[in-house]
């Protein structure tokens, strides 16, 4: 269900901003701008693109903004050679030395650390 107060964007990446989601068509009830595009789009309460009372699913459907995250990992190393590191397990910590702690105490029988980001919605 798209909501007010949420970030949304189009499937190709087009930023969108949220007018109603209450507006007066029940087929279409989502309202919004697409940014560089004068004038309003319609969209079903799942975000699926209205065109002509016709929904199908398009490169303009809404999808919510990706929240970015970063973190540095630990992880375990299990086997290395010139052209492999096997990674057991890890945990992602806020700081670089968090996760270099946590080797030190935890994974005495190696580890390596990693600047990791990855985004979810």
């Amino acid at each position: 269900m798209i909501e007010m107060g949420k970030k949304y964007q189009t499937r190709d990446g087009r930023a969108v901003r949220i007018l109603c989601v209450d507006g007066p068509l029940t087929h279409a009830p989502v309202v919004g701008v697409v940014d560089g595009i004068v004038e309003p789009g319609l969209w079903t309460k799942t975000g699926t693109y209205v065109v002509a009372r016709e929904s199908f699913s398009s490169d303009a459907d809404l999808i919510p903004v990706p929240t970015k995250h970063e973190g540095w990992a630990c992880m375990r190393m299990r086997s290395v050679t010139p052209e492999t590191v096997c990674i057991a397990d890890g945990l992602v910590f806020i700081s670089e030395a968090e996760a270099r702690r946590y080797g030190d105490e935890m994974l005495t029988d190696g580890y390596v650390v990693a600047h990791v980001t990855w985004e979810d919605s």
